[in-house]
C-alpha cells in the first residue's frame, strides 16, 4: 500500500490522464493489445522506461482502453476496485497481489464523493480543450487515492478473512477476460494449485466450473459493447477473448438464444457504483 501513495506523490500533474472513451482509437490496430473494458474503476501507475518519467492514468467503468506493451506493465502498480474488493497488483515488485474488502462504494466515500467523481471523469474524458483540466484531473486522482486509503485504515482496524481460491479465481478472470490465452490451466497456475484442484473447489462451493464462468463473463461483456452500436461484431469478438468470429457468433446464440446482429443499442446503466 505505502509504494502506490508514494508512487502518487512523485507524479507530475501534466503526467495524470483520464482514459477517453476514443482514446484507443486513435492507435493503429495491433499496435497495442487487447482493446477491452471493466466494471470497476481501475488505476495504472507506470514508469516510462525511456526517461523514468512517472506517469499514471485513471479509467473509468464501462470505459474501452487498450492493454499496456509488457515493458509498461512490468513498472506497474494497478489498482483495481473490483466491489467489494479492492486489489492491487504489483508488478513492478512481482509482490503477491493484494486483496481488502469492503462492504459499498458509500464506505469509500461517504457524503457524495463518488457522484463528484463520477462527473469529474465524465467532463475531463469528454473534453480536450476544458480549461483547468490539469487541476481537476489532479482532483480526480486524489479522490480515488483518498477512497483507497480508507479501506486500506479500515483493514488495518479489523481482522481480515482468509480469500477462498474460486473468490481469487473469479477476480483474475474479471480482470483478464479479453485474453484470448485465458484458460482453466491459466487461472490455475496464477493461483498456484492444479486445474483439477481448482475445479473441485468450485465444485465443493456450489459454483459453475470454471469455464462456464470464463464464459459468462466473455459473453455478458460482449453483450454491454454489442448494446452501444459502436462495434461491429468481429471487434467486440475480439475485445472479449475470442479468436474466431465465427465461434463466438455461435457460442453467443447458443448463451443467449439469439445472434450478435439482434442485440438491440440502448444506453447502458450499469455502471453506477462509482468508483
Amino acid at each position: 500500500m505505502d509504494n502506490v501513495i508514494w508512487a502518487s506523490e512523485k507524479i507530475e500533474l501534466g503526467n495524470i490522464s483520464v482514459v477517453s472513451d476514443r482514446d484507443h482509437e486513435k492507435f493503429p490496430p495491433g499496435s497495442y493489445p487487447h482493446p477491452h473494458f471493466h466494471s470497476y474503476w481501475e488505476i495504472k501507475f507506470f514508469t516510462l522506461p525511456e526517461s523514468g518519467t512517472k506517469t499514471c492514468c485513471l479509467i473509468a467503468p464501462g470505459i474501452i482502453h487498450l492493454g499496456s506493451p509488457a515493458e509498461l506493465m512490468n513498472t506497474a502498480v494497478v489498482i483495481s476496485l473490483q466491489q467489494p474488493y479492492l486489489v492491487i497488483s504489483d508488478f513492478s515488485n512481482n509482490r503477491p497481489e493484494c486483496t481488502l474488502p469492503f462492504d459499498n462504494v458509500d464506505d469509500l466515500c461517504p457524503g457524495g464523493t463518488v457522484k463528484l467523481v463520477e462527473k469529474i471523469s465524465k467532463l475531463v474524458s469528454n473534453q480536450n480543450n476544458l480549461p483547468d483540466k490539469e487541476r481537476l484531473v489532479n482532483a480526480l486522482l486524489e479522490c480515488f487515492l483518498s477512497a483507497v486509503n480508507t479501506v486500506a485504515i479500515a483493514t488495518r482496524n479489523r481482522k481480515v478473512k482468509a480469500f477462498s481460491l474460486p473468490d481469487k479465481a473469479i477476480r483474475y478472470i474479471e480482470r483478464n477476460y479479453y485474453h484470448p490465452d485465458l484458460s482453466v490451466e491459466q487461472v490455475a497456475s496464477e493461483l498456484g494449485v492444479s486445474a483439477g484442484h481448482l475445479a473441485n473447489m468450485f465444485k465443493d462451493e456450489g459454483l459453475e466450473t470454471v469455464r462456464q464462468y470464463i464464459v459468462r463473463v466473455r459473453m455478458e461483456n460482449a453483450h454491454d459493447l454489442l448494446r452501444t452500436g459502436r462495434y461491429l461484431v468481429k471487434e467486440v469478438a475480439g475485445m472479449t477473448g475470442w479468436n474466431c468470429q465465427f465461434y463466438f457468433t455461435n457460442s453467443f446464440r447458443k448463451y443467449f438464444g439469439y445472434s450478435p446482429s439482434q442485440v438491440p443499442c440502448e444506453p447502458i446503466t450499469k455502471y453506477t457504483g462509482g468508483m
